[in-house]
């Protein structure tokens, strides 16, 4: 199963022992997010109780959907809270044209196929209108993944950062930030915004469908 990202308002956080349960919903309906954490102690877990900023606001999760005892809930790798309000209404937004998409195909009846490849030939080089915005690098990595499917296990950072050494070396020079730090970075953020997601362990990265 493929990674989802959720844009949702946090209604409740309860704090375990090995991870935080946040109650949350996006107006369709409430579900659990669950984000492991290392074990901690009931002191531990009281002080990041008060110490909460997420209950009340805003929260972008990445994660699986897992059932346990026929329940669903979203198991989070990543988490961040959404510091501007026009976040929320994209992913609204977005959510809105998939689901129309997906039950009703394009607009004009052309197939799925053929409206898919005119959103990445209007960027030229196989990049997607809705990716114009990234950074750069983030873009070349995004491209990089467009322009060569990944395997199952997806691809290495090793082979990711080989593909781009060239506009990494410019980027991290013009920043004065390390090679390794700049790239490290990127990843993260394309990782945090849904454009990829680690696969078999925290080094494979496959781009999210």
């Amino acid at each position: 199963m493929k990674q989802i990202s959720v844009v949702v308002h946090v209604h409740e956080v309860s704090m375990q022992t090995t991870a935080d349960v946040y109650k949350v919903s996006d107006g369709s309906g409430q579900i659990e997010v669950r984000h492991w954490v290392e074990s901690r102690s009931p002191d531990d877990m009281e002080a990041d109780m008060e110490g909460s900023p997420l209950k009340g606001t805003y929260v972008k999760f990445v994660g699986m959907i897992r059932t346990f005892s026929d329940r669903k809930h979203i198991n989070a790798t990543l988490m961040r809270k959404v510091e501007d309000c026009n976040e929320v209404f994209f992913h609204f937004t977005e959510v809105m044209a998939v689901t129309m998409l997906n039950l009703h195909g394009p607009p004009g009846g052309s197939s799925y196929a053929g409206a898919a490849a005119s959103s990445y030939s209007r960027q030229g080089g196989g990049e997607q209108v809705q990716y114009s915005h990234l950074p750069p690098l983030e873009r070349a990595i995004y491209r990089f993944f467009v322009e060569n499917p990944a395997p199952g296990d997806g691809y290495h950072v090793r082979q990711i950062m080989k593909a781009v050494k060239d506009l990494v070396a410019i980027e991290a020079r013009n920043s004065d930030v390390d090679e390794s730090t700049f790239f490290a970075a990127a990843i993260d953020s394309l990782t945090v915004d849904g454009v990829l997601y680690s696969t078999s362990d925290e080094s494979h990265f496959a781009l999210v469908d």
